[in-house]
């Protein structure tokens, strides 16, 4: 039986706010069933990775769905980023896991966010699908490796260059890269490759090693 609870406050689907009953999914299921997924494999062959590719040595990429205005994939990344529905990261590592199953890591890391983000808002929007992927793959997700030493201005309206050029020593990596042999990185939306490609290029100057990228959704 619902509670009190969930009488006043039903969980209702992120896409068209219709009323869920199975707790905790973040869609209902018509607007699951619509989900615009890339299919796309994890490996050198498609999109994400030939973006990436281009400024930063990646060994393998994929994203799991397509970002476009007004979708679905659109919504659940907005909720999972700005309203802390750490529910929709788990669902997304759900989903991914299938595209990494039979893939090798090490470790797993996620783009990190400044220490100020994180009191502001809370959380790292995107912890909660790494540590779930991460518990699905049984291998380490680590939170300390890679770290964000200065806070970046607004994204949205700079192209490639720009982006390129405020990400400039954005990033440090600890010693305990030394561990690692192939990195699985982990972000929410792939739009340029800046941030991504930033990141891996600073985990390359510490160490020779394999790093593949998997983010939720890539811009389309």
């Amino acid at each position: 039986m619902l509670g009190v609870f969930e009488y006043i406050f039903p969980n209702r689907c992120v896409n068209c706010s219709r009323i869920i009953h199975q707790q905790p999914l973040p869609l209902c299921l018509s607007c699951y069933e619509n989900l615009s997924f890339t299919f796309w494999k994890m490996d050198d062959e498609n999109l994400t990775y030939q973006l990436i590719r281009m400024y930063a040595p990646i060994f393998k990429a994929t994203s799991l769905l397509q970002y476009k205005h007004g979708n679905a994939v659109k919504k659940l990344i907005m909720a999972n980023k700005y309203y802390n529905q750490k529910h929709i990261g788990e669902f997304m590592a759900d989903l991914a896991f299938p595209v990494i199953q039979d893939q090798s890591y090490d470790v797993m890391l996620c783009i990190p966010s400044h220490p100020r983000t994180i009191r502001q808002r809370g959380y790292n929007q995107v912890s909660s699908f790494a540590r779930k992927l991460a518990s699905l793959k049984n291998i380490e997700f680590n939170e300390s490796m890679l770290y964000r030493i200065k806070r970046r201005d607004s994204q949205t309206h700079k192209n490639w260059k720009e982006r390129h050029n405020s990400l400039a020593n954005t990033f440090e990596v600890s010693d305990e890269i030394q561990k690692y042999e192939h990195i699985l990185l982990l972000d929410d939306v792939l739009t340029t490759g800046a941030t991504i490609s930033s990141c891996c290029n600073a985990m390359l100057e510490r160490k020779d090693v394999n790093i593949s990228v998997l983010t939720m959704a890539k811009v389309f």
